[in-house]
């Protein structure tokens, strides 16, 4: 266990706190107590809530009782030292608070993260001991504002740039059968778990594995089966968007409801999961088998299972809807024709780096172990070209969140966007940002083409 003393800045200072309170109370209520609220409003008819907004007459008294403290949190760590290269780690993690029961949200995960635990230590005694690091962590207070997590990035920013292989997150398991396999990562890490998701059977069909299903429940081919990407609002957040360390989120759901019916609620309970949720724990057996595997290839691989040849084509994807937005979104300010040269021509320069690598990588494995000081190069390189991604100065707005690549969007804290500086540029019809955040997005990407080139010595 790591125990942390409060921060000075969060002390209860007057001026601290100020920063920390909200003018409009929020709070969900259910659909009985809100009804007599709703009711009580004359303003515009909405058809689709069937209710009226504001103004009253009706008037309502709120009591607010928050507690605003600062509070002492626990983040608990596991680690398995690598026996060849310690000094490289994959970090492996799930948060442990809840709204109220959490037997979902967290509590399928945090099950998934002890079973995998004890399958590591069964291995352990077996003799086996990883080629890296494997660190096993369970975060605190991620309900707060995903804290126990980004306390641990900004406290250990030096150690994970320089030494994290990968940041691999579950935080809801399952949520309610049936489910289809539903994995978010970086593009790099996309054919590692589709090759995971091959060897698992598919928790709803004996005959078939999770890769097929999954396939299926989108009409697409496994082999070419879509990853979702990273936005935020779970753990991975501070990893990828702050450190830029290549992260995966995995968890089974519903292939088009978002959140399973009892969320954050007091029914999240141990009797709904095994009423509801997952009565067999089918699925919970399945993701354990994924996340193990993802962790252990990433941990045992001699070279590094990255892919960077599927990141160069899903750039490409990414700059070719920004360019139908901006056909889209013409404005008498556009003057001239936004000029996608350099910015077209760095994603090739790194789709070739790629190409290379994964050609040299190919060699390794074909010609025997190399050295191992060309091996670590070749590992190092694979692993970091996730940092050349990040801004130091951070996006416009938000400089917390600092990659180029992806950030969750400015109107959806849980989706996705790709190149997200450039895309609320183009939002807002900025055309001036627009040519600025491309140029600068052109010189993140040529950077991670340079990490790649194993004839650049830098």
């Amino acid at each position: 266990m790591i125990r942390r003393p409060p921060r000075s800045t969060l002390s209860s200072s007057s001026a601290a706190s100020d920063v920390y309170k909200r003018q409009i109370p929020s709070l969900p209520l259910s659909a009985q107590d809100a009804a007599p609220l709703l009711e009580g409003l004359t303003g515009h008819f909405h058809p689709d809530w069937l209710h009226r907004s504001g103004p009253g007459p009706l008037e309502v008294e709120l009591v607010v009782n928050n507690s605003q403290r600062v509070g002492e949190i626990w983040n608990v760590l596991g680690e398995i030292r690598g026996e060849i290269e310690p000094d490289r780690v994959v970090v492996v993690g799930n948060h442990r608070d809840a709204w109220v029961g959490g037997a979902v949200d967290p509590s399928s995960g945090s099950s998934v993260l002890l079973e995998l635990a004890r399958g590591l230590g069964s291995l352990m005694r077996s003799g086996w001991r990883p080629r890296r690091t494997i660190l096993l962590a369970s975060w605190d207070a991620e309900e707060y504002g995903l804290v126990g997590s980004t306390e641990f990035v900004e406290e250990h920013m030096m150690g994970l740039s320089a030494r994290a292989v990968a940041y691999l997150n579950v935080d809801i398991a399952v949520g309610g059968v049936p489910a289809v396999f539903h994995p978010r990562a970086v593009p790099s890490l996309a054919p590692l778990l589709r090759a995971a998701a091959a060897t698992v059977q598919d928790p709803a069909d004996d005959s078939s594995s999770t890769l097929t299903a999954w396939a299926a429940a989108l009409g697409q081919q496994p082999e070419s089966v879509a990853v979702g990407a990273l936005g935020s609002g779970s753990d991975y957040s501070g990893f990828l968007q702050h450190a830029g360390v290549s992260s995966v989120d995995l968890r089974f759901a519903s292939h088009d409801v978002n959140h399973y019916a009892v969320y954050h609620s007091m029914y999240d309970s141990v009797k709904w999961m095994e009423t509801y949720g997952d009565p067999d724990f089918k699925y919970h057996k399945a993701l354990t088998q994924i996340w193990g595997w993802v962790a252990l290839e990433l941990a045992d691989s001699v070279v590094l299972p990255f892919n960077h040849v599927e990141y160069a084509d899903e750039l490409a994807r990414y700059a070719s809807n920004i360019k139908n937005n901006t056909a889209l979104n013409p404005h008498p300010s556009l003057t001239a024709v936004l000029d996608w040269t350099y910015f077209d021509g760095a994603i090739e320069q790194f789709r070739v780096a790629a190409l290379n690598i994964a050609e040299a990588a190919g060699g390794y494995k074909n010609d025997g172990p190399p050295s191992e000081l060309r091996l670590r190069e070749l590992n190092d390189r694979l692993m970091l070209v996730e940092r050349a991604f990040i801004v130091p100065e951070g996006l416009p707005g938000r400089a917390w969140f600092k990659h180029a690549v992806f950030s969750p969007s400015l109107h959806n804290s849980y989706g996705s966007e790709k190149f997200p500086s450039l895309s609320d540029a183009v939002a807002e019809a900025d055309w001036k940002a627009v040519e600025r955040q491309m140029n600068l997005i052109s010189e993140r990407i040529q950077f991670a083409a340079s990490a790649l080139d194993m004839q650049c010595a830098l």
